[in-house]
């Protein structure tokens, strides 16, 4: 393993050791929950189960501790770009900005990672896990807004800690937890009663997380005609116009700074089709399965008796979040990320008829430990569906390091450098001017013709990586539009390889502009 250059960062491996203090918790819960048939908790008991949510959680996040995608690398460098006074842009050469992210709320926020000198990997793992913790008081503070039920709010904060990927996204560099923690909050102080402009501004915040966070404000918007039947009070008025003005805002820079009402993440990934759609319809397939007790269970909420509006517009909610991942693109990324966020008001919804269904029926005690075992050890057992998130990020970039290491030795004057990897690598080089040649294009002006190989070689970088997943068949070098780039006349004379990198899977080609 090549010795690196850039800082290396001592990361908890991932120890299967960790499991066997998560199942003696869960058949903890399992025996303690059942107890409590129609009758409230102590105090002490209810801070006690808290408390052990919450370490089943970190647990789960400490496991995945070494996790972190690349595509978190982006976020990064536009955060080190608006802290070192370039502005929100990718590149730091003075051009036209891009607005290749979908997270501008999680990129200010790594913001101060770089004015006070802190590691941003660690940092961004460290907001992760506090985020999480928050967010599960917030599953716990759900269900007993819905519920009245300490039992709900208990059960419904275990389940979502149990949940191997929301510990996962907790440290894997995205927004996931984030836009997770303020959609709950969001969902919260609606089902409290709440209103007033502390709603508007939390509402904005998540429209903020993720773009589509404004769901939340529609379906809210919704709820409140319907509830009041056209009539809206003082404090819903506010709320509007705290959101809409501040969101309005938003847009108005947008379009001022990146010239689009849009982001480019948006061209580059919600994609329509038959065909598309069937391939994101799959992807999931995994999702559904893992969800599909929670879904059976959740429809109970519906059947029969009088129905409570307000699990109404949760479920509302819950379907939402979930036809909203639909709509991005692939789930490539280990544990469901896009998928994510509907799991918690999934939770709580099924959840509410367990305990419900237990009151009310002559189930024996015995059978109700079993269930609740059951239940939890299904969303523990997750863990089988995110394997490949198992090993340090390090080891599965070495290549990219390696490529770091190398233009810290070789490459550092170069000026410009085009490739398709558009995180690690751009973000520890520090090359101020990066072109995207990626698939998807997320740092590319989006009226660029890709249709040919020609853009790569308008692009004129100084230097060029193009890879291939292992040796290349007869030396050539096909792109991911499927043409052969290094037999062209142009490539040629423009280019001359310096350095293959053959560490497996992928192989790295570095060239370099001769003049």
């Amino acid at each position: 393993m090549v010795n690196f250059s850039v800082k290396m960062i001592p990361f908890v491996s991932a120890n299967p050791s960790v499991f066997a203090l998560i199942v003696l918790i869960v058949v903890f819960g399992a025996i303690i929950f059942p107890l409590y048939k129609g009758r409230r908790m102590s105090s002490r008991l209810v801070w006690i189960l808290v408390v052990s949510g919450i370490v089943i959680y970190f647990m789960q996040a400490l496991f995945y501790f070494g996790y972190f995608v690349d595509d978190a690398f982006i976020s990064l460098r536009y955060a080190e770009s608006l802290a070192g006074g370039y502005g929100l842009n990718f590149n730091r050469d003075g051009s036209a900005p891009v607005e290749g992210y979908s997270n501008f709320l999680w990129v200010v926020m790594e913001v101060p990672a770089f004015l006070v000198g802190l590691e941003p990997v660690i940092y961004v793992k460290v907001m992760g896990v506090v985020l999480g913790i928050v967010g599960l008081l917030l599953v716990y503070r759900l269900g007993l807004v819905m519920s009245g039920d300490e039992r709900v709010g208990l059960l419904s904060m275990w389940m979502v800690a149990l949940v191997p990927m929301y510990g996962l996204w907790s440290v894997g560099g995205l927004e996931t937890v984030l836009y997770m923690v303020l959609g709950v909050l969001v969902v919260v102080m609606w089902m409290g009663g709440g209103s007033g402009w502390l709603l508007g501004l939390v509402m904005l915040l998540v429209s903020l997380a993720r773009n589509e966070g404004l769901a939340y404000f529609l379906i809210w918007v919704v709820m409140v005609i319907v509830g009041g039947r056209g009539r809206l009070r003082r404090g819903e008025i506010i709320c509007g116009l705290v959101f809409i003005v501040g969101y309005i805002g938003y847009e108005v820079w947008r379009v001022i700074y990146f010239g689009d009402i849009l982001p480019n993440t948006f061209y580059a990934k919600v994609r329509f089709g038959w065909g598309v759609m069937v391939g994101k319809v799959f992807s999931k397939a995994s999702f559904y399965y893992y969800i599909s007790p929670l879904m059976i269970l959740a429809v109970g909420n519906f059947l029969g008796g009088e129905r409570d509006r307000r699990w109404v517009w949760l479920g509302v909610v819950a379907l939402s979040m979930g036809f909203l991942s639909g709509l991005a693109y692939r789930e490539w990324m280990p544990g469901w990320r896009y998928s994510l966020p509907m799991v918690p008001f999934l939770v709580v919804l099924a959840v509410n008829v367990i305990v419900r269904v237990y009151d009310k029926s002559e189930m024996r005690y015995g059978v109700a430990l079993v269930v609740i075992f059951v239940m939890f050890m299904h969303l523990l057992v997750g863990n089988v569906f995110i394997t490949e998130a198992r090993s340090d990020y390090r080891y599965n970039y070495r290549n990219y390091f390696y490529i770091v290491n190398w233009f810290k030795t070789h490459g550092c004057n170069a000026k410009s450098l085009a490739l398709e990897e558009m995180g690690l690598i751009p973000f520890y080089t520090k090359i101020s001017k990066v072109y995207d040649i990626n698939d998807v294009g997320l740092i590319r002006d989006k009226d660029i013709d890709t249709s040919s190989n020609k853009f790569i070689l308008d692009f004129d970088a100084d230097y060029l990586i193009l890879r291939f997943d292992g040796p290349p068949p007869d030396g050539r070098i096909i792109t991911y539009i499927r043409q052969p780039i290094n037999e062209e006349r142009e490539f040629i004379n423009k280019y001359r390889l310096k350095e293959v990198v053959k560490n497996l899977p992928v192989w790295f080609y570095i060239y370099e502009r001769k003049d």
